[in-house]
Order: C-alpha cells, then sequence, then structure tokens
C-alpha cells in the first residue's frame, strides 16, 4: 500500500515482545503479503490472517508471526485490487472525486479480501480530508469506525476527526480537544499524541504560551526517543514551540533551541527532525527579515533531509519560494544588481511549481498552486 502521506498512517515500528512462531498449515490463497516494520525489517512472501488494530497475524515459511499494529509502518496486500491503487494515484493528483470512485469500485472486487473494506473507507475519508470537506470527512471516519470499530486505523481515524475539527470554525476548537483526549487509551504513544492533539488545539486558540508550555510537557514526556513512534511526536513538538516562541516574538531563543535539537538529531540519526530543526531555523531567520539566510537554512532542509520527510520537503520548498518573492517585492538593489530580481522572480515560480507538481496532496502544495498561473 503505497500513497503520499503514508509516513502518517501509524507511528513507529518494532516487533512485540510477544513472538509467536509456531507450525501451521496454509490455505491455497497465495502468500504475496510483506509486512514492513519502522526498523526496516519486513516479512515477505506472507499471508497476513488477522489484521486489527490490536494484532496482524502473517504466516509464511512453516511459522505465524504475531505483531501489533501500531509497530507496522505499512502492510502491502499482494492482491491489492487496480481500482485501489488508481485512487491512490488520483489522491496524489488532487483529483479527490476520482479517487473517492476508485476506492469505492475496489471494495466491489470480489477477488480481494475483506481487507479492502476498511482500507477503502478510511482512504475515502482521507479524501474528503484533504478536499476541505471536513463535515463529510468526519462522517465518512464515523462511518469506518462504527461497520469496523477495530480496525487498523481506529486510533489515526480518531486522531482525524481531531485533526478536522480543528481545521473548522473555533467554535469547534473545544470538541478537538475531547477528541484529542480520548486517544490515551490506546497505549502510551496515543497518550503523547493526545497531549500534542491538545496542544494544537490551544495554538488554535492563540493562546502560544499556554501551548509552549504543553508542547513542552510533552518533551518532557518523550525524553529520550526510542523508536520511529515517538520521534515523530518529538518532531511535531519542537515545530510546535518553534512556531509558539516566533508568535511571541522570541525567534533568538527558538533559534537557540532549534541549535541544540539538531545537534540531539543528528547524534540519534532523526533525519525527520533535522529537516525541522533547518526549517524551524529558517522561520526564526525569515521572521527577523533576514530572507536570504532564512533560504539558506530551508534549501538545506529540502536537500539534505527532504527525501526523508515529505511534509518537511514541501515547507521548506514552499517557505522558500515566499522569501525569494518577498526579496523580488522588498530588497533594495544598486542598478548594477537589478538582475537579481529577475533571478529570485524565476526562482520563486520555479519552486511553487515543484511543490505543487510533488506535492500537491500537502497543504503546502495546494497553496503553491494558488500562486501558479492560471493559465
Amino acid at each position: 500500500m503505497n500513497r503520499p502521506s503514508l509516513r502518517t498512517l501509524a507511528a513507529g515500528v518494532t516487533l512485540i515482545a510477544a513472538f509467536c512462531v509456531t507450525p501451521r498449515t496454509v490455505s491455497a490463497e497465495k502468500m504475496e503479503d510483506s509486512v514492513v516494520l519502522e526498523s526496516g525489517q519486513s516479512f515477505d512472501k506472507v499471508l497476513v490472517t488477522v489484521e486489527t488494530y490490536q494484532r496482524v497475524v502473517c504466516t509464511g515459511s512453516g511459522m505465524t508471526q504475531e505483531l501489533t499494529y501500531d509497530k507496522i509502518r505499512r502492510i502491502d496486500h499482494g492482491d491489492e485490487p487496480a481500482a485501489y491503487k488508481r485512487g491512490l494515484s488520483r489522491m496524489q493528483a488532487g483529483e479527490y472525486q476520482e479517487a473517492i470512485d476508485s476506492f469505492t469500485s475496489a471494495r466491489e472486487d470480489k477477488k480481494v479480501r475483506d481487507w479492502i473494506h476498511p482500507y477503502s473507507m478510511f482512504q475515502i475519508a482521507e479524501c474528503h480530508r484533504l478536499a476541505e470537506r471536513y463535515d463529510k470527512a468526519i462522517a465518512a471516519y464515523e462511518a469506518l469506525l462504527k461497520q469496523f470499530p477495530n480496525n487498523v486505523f481506529l486510533p489515526r481515524a480518531e486522531e482525524m476527526i481531531g485533526d478536522c475539527y480543528l481545521s473548522m470554525r473555533p467554535e469547534q476548537y473545544e470538541k478537538a480537544q475531547e477528541v484529542f483526549g480520548k486517544l490515551n487509551r490506546f497505549g502510551e504513544i496515543w497518550l503523547l499524541r493526545s497531549f500534542l492533539g491538545e496542544a494544537r488545539a490551544l495554538e488554535a486558540k492563540k493562546d502560544s504560551a499556554g501551548a509552549e508550555r504543553k508542547y513542552r510537557e510533552v518533551i518532557s514526556k518523550v525524553g529520550q526517543a526510542r523508536d520511529a513512534s515517538f520521534m515523530k511526536v518529538l518532531n511535531a513538538c519542537y515545530n510546535g514551540v518553534t512556531r509558539c516562541l516566533i508568535a511571541q516574538d522570541k525567534a533568538d531563543v527558538a533559534k537557540r533551541e532549534l541549535d541544540q535539537f539538531r545537534r540531539y538529531c543528528l547524534q540519534t540519526r532523526n533525519l525527520e527532525g533535522l529537516a525541522v530543526a533547518f526549517n524551524g531555523q529558517g522561520d526564526c531567520e525569515r521572521k527577523m527579515g533576514s530572507y536570504e539566510t532564512a533560504i539558506l537554512s530551508y534549501l538545506r532542509a529540502s536537500i539534505l533531509y527532504g527525501q526523508d520527510a515529505d511534509e518537511e520537503d514541501a515547507r521548506a520548498l514552499f517557505s522558500a519560494a515566499q522569501c525569494y518573492g518577498q526579496l523580488d517585492k522588498t530588497a533594495e538593489l544598486p542598478k548594477n544588481e537589478g538582475y537579481k530580481k529577475n533571478e529570485w522572480k524565476k526562482r520563486c515560480h520555479e519552486l511553487y511549481k515543484e511543490v505543487a507538481g510533488k506535492y500537491g496532496w500537502t497543504s503546502y502544495g495546494k497553496k503553491a498552486k494558488q500562486m501558479l498561473p492560471t493559465s
């Protein structure tokens, strides 16, 4: 299963302590599934026989292996229908209604096992969310949870409901906090993500100081990040702290903290965190009016670490384009350097075009499309 935002589908991944190895006779079904762990380990040529949030069971080579889904990066199903693949492609292109039609058709394919139903329903809800049809997205997530209450996307779907409320009118922010608060029942990582959601809700309410305190509380609870799922929470918190400090006119403080975070990320090989650190430093430099220095930070994030973090790469390219545009509009140059303005304008256009084409499904990709000429 491949799609643009799958890095965010399931956080952190390692084997659970209980690792079952028992002889098992496999049916005539072909063993063509693949289970990929966050650690990079994968189980190929297996048959996934159970797939719920609590447990995933796969059989192959005379053994049965049991995992928990929150420890899995993704599951690639060997019988993935063409309509489902087409839906993912259309979603990546921003053609959300066409994607919904494809996911709906995928559920009608009788040759596919039952996994197709919750997966297609989740992707349909995602299409509505990405298209900013938040009411429809919430209804679609809730329909999924009602029909498949123990599906593999259970906590993720609930988190996305909270995200939709957070993206709606201010009067819905309290509802978002309520939804995020219920994630703690899914275990330690989701307890942290519930706190993270509450911090985001405070930030949406323009309570920068309160949100900053909440983000810092989560950072202290994460401590030493143990795997990728904890790293993602840590990265999101440092992003949040940076935004809050900038909102409080403390960009200099944010820069110092991001420099410390960058060193920590180098030690722990947290590549997404390194992109977060450089993007955050770019934001601080832009806030202080140093647009050319900011561009260098953004391009560092993209060139060095963008391949490991789609959202941060999109953010870096979009932000660099904004800085080039700001330079074109505001920079005062001597006559013999007037050519720079044309170069800045050209680079701005190129970067918006790159973001729109490469990351069209992200918020930055959508904004970039709006900045490009329609003809």
